[in-house]
């Protein structure tokens, strides 16, 4: 054979993976590098080739032949062609030379393919080709170079570059021979997570013996998850009562062998071992330009030899050294979920970037630091597929501006369910400053703080009447008489007085998210280390309180109910009749007891007209415009079996000092301890409480906003600009502003921008469950993106279908056990006391809650507001279960379990 084999110490520059293969180019630039390889050559395509000689074509044919062929034939041609290969005997001098390579190099090697594409980004050829190991060198050993070459034209490797539209027609293996390292313990390092798709998490398996039974599944493995600073955030250690070794009595492969009980419990890594694999995983990560890497390991007492590595499949088509930015819709889907229109986001975006600009201006941020800040704020929020998410880099890289960033970013997360881990590296403001600067800054934001926190209530209070006397004209305005010049200048009335003074609302979230924190904090550290009983005594505290202002609409339903109770004919026509049928009814008001009845629905539409399901979403009709919702809420309070609850406005105050009597016993006599659990108690309380409430004001804005552009809507279609009202919901913000001013770059929306957004939409509501979180890194595009879910400890979410019981984030507790009723169109549901299972929810849906006795969730987190509400009606109640509503089926009998977080399947 005229080829060169090359080594492992060989100078050949021209090392190029067409002839090496992906594995052997691999090894050689490890080598090359510096990490601990152990010796290796490899015979490279051209060696290949050489071999098959005149046989080359005869083998390109047969593949042919099998790329174009089925069933029998298809086997037949590949069976041949691995056959040819057998048949091949190497010459003489080839074999010499190869065992001269080998010679003091180790007793034993590893024998393995190395095909061309094999360990690329995006194909893996993971266990495809065959490895042989623990290979004497011997003449036994040219046999297994044989069989590596034939490998490449097995079934399964056929089938594998089929299914992913490789060549399959002239197919070039290479083989790589490799010193066999006898280690004690062995496995894989992925230095970004393939389980979840997290790029910042590292994960470690290992155990005892050769790494065949890690990489093959086959043993049980002691597993690490390492964060991006290089800690262990945690682990989890498996008893491991055997481990693949040299098979001693066959003088070649592997045996299964016993562990002896006391090793097998033990971990099989050392604390420094777990270091120093993660250090050195991390530069080759680096060696390979911030590509996520999966590397295959060794170790022999303390010697860590790197035995291969190659992308990590699913995160190879992206650098970790480009910039990244994460979006996550984790809590901001309960207020626009599913596809959001252009205008919603639009708006949504505005007001998040006046409000934000606020709110670092009353803590003290110079004017000159929020102007540079400017594009932080304007993308506070994101749009993906026609969904919205929030920019968390935007959100992280403003709470760096504010002292105690790491327990900011804690409450941050914890407030809107995140539940991915991620880094916040690079993601803080970049400004650096003096410790003179940066202690005054601290000291004058920690000023201002004690300052809002003293004053918070009164702000609070003054925020509500002063909003309540402004927005009252503006709510009952008739738009429909007013042009759009007039309809514009009434939105900018509404955005100067309000939007430029939104410092109550942001003041006390900050506040809630903050004593939230620190008593969940307080809870962990001195009353009990159990993360289930501190959810429970968590939730619990914070239950029961009353007066809650997104409870009152449904307590005046519920009122309306009652009086048609007392009318026999009317309860007789809401049980009976279609929603439809009863509002031509209500509306014709024929008689004493229908118009009275009428005059009730009248005078809630005209209290609470804004509210609706999804009531963010400007494209959504509301109950002024179309009372259809409040009808089929009566219908629900009226149903025959009277299943509804009566405690709607917070009589479950007994769970809430029970829960405080716990608190305080857990205290002992520690007086000091007692002091600060009443003080984070009594603010953590009040803070939800008035988060909750602030939030109506919110929803007031967008109602109010949502009858303007509306009225907006109807004037373009009377002025022929736009075909029909809705079609104002495809258009920014901006564009519709841009219109009315003369400020549009074009003006004929209606054949040009239109269309195409109505293709866009189209589209998006075609697409399946947007996933929660995204990283991007570099451009924002689509190719840039990976999809990173859940981390692997949070149980939230955690589904074992098979013996029906579902882990999710516990939010109100409280045990019950009934049948389910999945939801998710909110139209027609009839609910009579079962447990209600969807998706998400927003403040529209709690009328329908007095209707069920406990709820599921797929979305939201502890704070978001099917919790609080679910805690305030002593509603049983678990979220952040992804994938339930589809796991369960209507009938379906359950037991919930709030305190725990479990929903079992009977």
């Amino acid at each position: 054979m005229q080829t060169e084999i090359i080594s492992s110490s060989s100078t050949q520059t021209d090392a190029s993976v067409t002839q090496l293969g992906g594995k052997g180019k691999n090894l050689l630039t490890l080598s090359r590098t510096g990490f601990q390889v152990p010796y290796f050559i490899v015979l490279p395509v051209a060696f290949f080739e050489e071999l098959m000689g005149t046989d080359l074509p005869v083998l390109d044919r047969l593949c042919l032949t099998a790329s174009n062929s089925v069933g029998a034939e298809r086997d037949a041609a590949m069976a041949a062609a691995r056959q040819l290969i057998l048949d091949k005997k190497l010459d003489t001098i080839t074999e010499q030379e190869i065992l001269r390579l080998l010679v003091g190099q180790g007793e034993y090697f590893a024998v393995r393919s190395s095909a061309v594409d094999e360990d690329a980004s995006t194909h893996s050829f993971a266990g495809q080709l065959d490895s042989f190991l623990f290979v004497p060198a011997d003449e036994i050993i040219f046999s297994k170079i044989l069989a590596c070459y034939a490998s490449a034209y097995n079934d399964r490797s056929f089938a594998y570059r089929s299914e992913h539209a490789l060549t399959r027609d002239c197919i070039r293996p290479a083989v790589v021979v490799q010193t066999m390292v006898f280690a004690d313990v062995s496995g894989l390092v992925f230095t970004g997570n393939p389980m979840n798709c997290n790029p910042d998490e590292m994960v470690i398996s290992a155990s005892f013996g050769a790494g065949e039974g890690v990489v093959s599944g086959e043993m049980d493995c002691d597993t690490w998850y390492i964060d991006e600073s290089g800690i262990v955030a945690r682990k989890v250690i498996v008893e491991k009562a055997a481990g693949l070794f040299f098979d001693e009595e066959q003088g070649h492969g592997l045996k299964r062998k016993s562990v002896d009980a006391t090793t097998a419990l033990s971990e099989c890594l050392t604390e420094a071992q777990v270091q120093q694999l993660a250090q050195v995983a991390h530069n080759i990560e680096l060696a390979y330009g911030g590509i996520p890497q999966d590397i295959e390991w060794g170790y022999i007492k303390d010697q860590l030899y790197i035995l291969q590595a190659r992308p990590v499949s699913n995160l190879s088509h992206i650098c970790k050294l480009s910039p990244r930015t994460i979006l996550d819709n984790s809590n901001i889907v309960e207020s626009f979920s599913g596809v959001t229109s252009p205008l919603t986001f639009s708006f949504a975006s505005r007001v998040y970037e006046k409000v934000y600009e606020q709110f670092y201006g009353m803590f003290g941020v110079p004017a000159s630091e929020i102007q540079s800040l400017k594009p932080v704020f304007r993308n506070m929020l994101a749009y993906y597929q026609g969904h919205v998410y929030y920019n968390l880099n935007s959100w992280y890289r403003s709470l760096s501006l504010l002292p105690f960033f790491d327990t900011n970013k804690e409450n941050f997360d914890a407030s809107i369910g995140v539940q991915a881990r991620s880094s916040t590296t690079g993601l803080g403001h970049s400004v650096q400053r003096g410790r003179l600067v940066s202690g005054w800054r601290a000291l004058t934001a920690g000023v201002r703080m004690t300052y809002f926190y003293l004053r918070r209530h009164s702000i609070c209070r003054r925020f509500a009447r002063d909003f309540d006397v402004f927005m009252q004209p503006y709510m009952h305005l008739d738009m429909s008489g007013l042009n759009n010049v007039e309809l514009l200048a009434t939105y900018d009335r509404v955005e100067q007085r309000l939007l430029n003074d939104w410092r109550a609302p942001i003041i006390n979230d900050f506040f809630a998210e903050t004593f939230h924190g620190l008593l969940r904090l307080f809870l962990k550290r001195y009353v009990c280390k159990d993360e289930q009983k501190v959810s429970l005594l968590h939730n619990d505290l914070l239950c029961g309180q009353g007066g809650m202002a997104s409870v009152a609409p449904t307590n005046m339903l519920m009122d309306i109910a009652a009086w048609i109770r007392q009318v026999p004919d009317l309860t007789f026509a809401m049980r009976n009749y279609g929603v439809r049928e009863l509002q031509q009814m209500i509306e014709a008001a024929h008689g004493p007891d229908w118009q009275a009845l009428k005059q009730r629905m009248d005078a809630y539409r005209h209290e609470f007209g804004f509210r609706c399901i999804n009531e963010l979403k400007l494209e959504e009709i509301s109950i002024k415009d179309d009372p259809a919702f409040i009808i089929q809420a009566l219908k629900n309070y009226l149903m025959p079996d009277d299943a509804i609850r009566q405690d709607a406005d917070g009589e479950h105050t007994q769970v809430a000092k029970t829960a405080e009597q716990k608190v305080m016993q857990g205290c002992g006599n520690n007086i000091f301890l007692r002091l600060l659990a009443s003080w984070l108690i009594k603010n953590a309380r009040l803070c939800v409480k008035e988060r909750e409430d602030l939030r109506f004001y919110r929803t007031k804005v967008f109602g109010f906003v949502r009858y303007l552009t509306r009225a907006m809507g109807a004037n373009f279609v009377r002025n022929g600009q736009l075909l029909k009202v809705e079609d104002i919901y495809l258009l920014s913000i901006d564009e519709v502003f841009g219109l009315i001013e003369q400020r549009a770059v074009s003006q004929d929306v209606a054949s040009g921008i239109i269309p195409l957004r109505q293709r866009e939409q189209a589209v998006f509501h075609l697409l399946d469950e947007v996933p929660p979180r995204l990283h991007f890194y570099g451009e924002l595009r689509p190719e840039r993106m990976v999809v990173v879910s859940a981390d692997d400890s949070v149980s939230a979410g955690l589904i074992d279908d098979v013996a029906g019981r579902y882990q999710g984030i516990p939010c109100s507790s409280g045990l019950v056990q009934g049948r389910v009723k999945v939801v998710h169109d909110t139209s027609d549901v009839q609910l009579n006391g079962e447990i209600l299972v969807t998706r998400r929810t927003d403040p529209g849906w709690v009328p329908f809650f007095p209707c069920i006795s406990g709820l599921i969730v797929e979305r939201g987190s502890v704070l978001s507001h099917s919790a609080v509400v679910a805690r305030e009606m002593g509603i049983p109640a678990v979220v952040g279960l992804r994938g339930i509503s589809a796991l369960l089926k209507d009938g379906d009998e359950v037991q919930l379990d709030g305190a725990a977080g479990l929903v079992c399947r009977r």
